[in-house]
C-alpha cells in the first residue's frame, strides 16, 4: 500500500491518545520492554507504511484498539477526565496568544487554557511548517490529570488532558504525519525505514524514547519526533525520553529533520 492511501486511512480510522507511563517508569525498570532494548531490536510491524500497523499493538484507551490507542498511567486510569469530550466546543481563544496561533499556525486554541497552555502550543506549532498545522483545533480540559490518558488526536482535533508540553507535541505531530495532505506524511514513512536500516532490519533501541513508542509505526513516529525536538531543538521535556540510551543515528536525524521547520525560520 502505499504510504499516502495508507495514511489517509490511518487519518480517518484512528483517533491517537497519550498517557503518562506507569509511576514514571522508564530504562532499566523491570517488566519494561525498555529494560531489553539495550541488546535488541525492536519490531513495529511490516513496513507497509504508517497506516499499516496502527491498531496492532492494542489500544489501553476507551474504546476499540482501531480508533484508540493509550498508555496505562499512575493509579492504572485509562479514561479521559469526566465531561471532557462534549461536543459543544467552548468558544475559541480570542486573547493575544491565542490569535497568534490563529494567525501565523491556522490553530485554533479552546477551552480551561492557561498562559502556560498558549506558550506551550505556541512552541510546538514553531517546530511545524504553518501549512501543515494549519486547521488544527485544540481544546483543553478543565479536568487536567496528570494519570490516565493526556492527550488525543483524531482528523484535525485534538483533545488535551494533561498539563505538560510533550502531549502537545505528541499530538499534534500525529497531526502532521497522518493528515495525508501533508507532505509529513510521506517524509515519516521514510524516517522509519532509515531507523529500520540502521538497526539492520528493525527499530534500534537508540530510536526508541520509552515503551510506549513500540505500540505501532505512529505512535513511533510521534514519540521520535516529540523526543528528537527536545534533544535538538530546546523543547522543555518532562517525560517523553525515559530510555537513556535515546541517541538516534544522524541517518536517522537526518530524514527527520525534513520534517520540522528550519530553526532560523520565523
Amino acid at each position: 500500500m502505499k504510504a499516502s492511501k495508507s495514511l489517509k486511512i490511518a487519518a480517518l480510522l484512528v483517533a491517537l491518545a497519550i498517557v503518562l507511563p506507569l509511576g514514571g517508569q522508564g530504562c532499566g525498570n523491570s517488566g519494561g520492554l525498555l529494560s531489553g532494548l539495550l541488546s535488541g531490536l525492536v519490531n513495529l510491524g511490516g513496513g507497509g507504511g504508517l497506516g499499516g500497523a496502527i491498531g496492532t499493538g492494542g489500544g489501553f484507551g476507551p474504546g476499540s484498539p482501531e480508533n484508540t490507542g493509550s498508555i496505562p498511567g499512575p493509579g492504572a486510569g485509562t479514561a479521559p477526565p469526566s465531561g471532557v469530550n462534549a461536543r459543544q466546543p467552548p468558544q475559541v481563544g480570542t486573547d493575544a496568544g491565542a490569535q497568534e496561533l490563529q494567525q501565523k499556525h491556522g490553530i485554533a486554541i479552546r477551552g480551561a487554557y492557561t498562559q502556560t497552555d498558549v506558550q506551550n502550543t505556541l512552541m510546538c506549532a514553531q517546530q511545524y511548517r504553518p501549512e501543515e498545522t494549519n486547521g488544527v483545533e485544540i481544546e483543553f480540559s478543565s479536568g487536567r490529570s496528570g494519570s490516565g490518558v493526556l492527550g488525543m488526536w483524531s482528523g484535525g482535533r485534538i483533545e488535551i488532558y494533561g498539563e505538560d508540553i510533550d502531549v502537545i507535541l505528541h499530538e499534534l505531530s500525529h497531526h502532521i504525519t497522518l493528515t495525508g495532505s501533508n507532505r509529513s506524511s510521506s517524509t515519516a514513512d521514510q524516517v522509519i525505514a532509515a531507523a529500520r536500516q540502521a538497526g539492520g532490519g528493525q527499530i534500534p533501541s537508540s530510536c526508541i524514547t520509552r515503551d510506549y513508542a513500540t505500540t505501532d509505526e505512529a505512535e513511533f513516529i510521534a514519540e521520535f519526533l516529540t523526543g528528537l525536538a527536545g534533544l535538538e531543538r530546546g523543547v522543555p521535556l518532562t517525560f517523553t525520553i525515559q530510555n537513556g540510551y535515546f541517541n538516534p543515528p544522524e541517518s536517522v536525524r537526518q530524514v527527520a529533520r525534513q520534517i520540522y521547520v528550519s530553526p532560523t525560520a520565523s
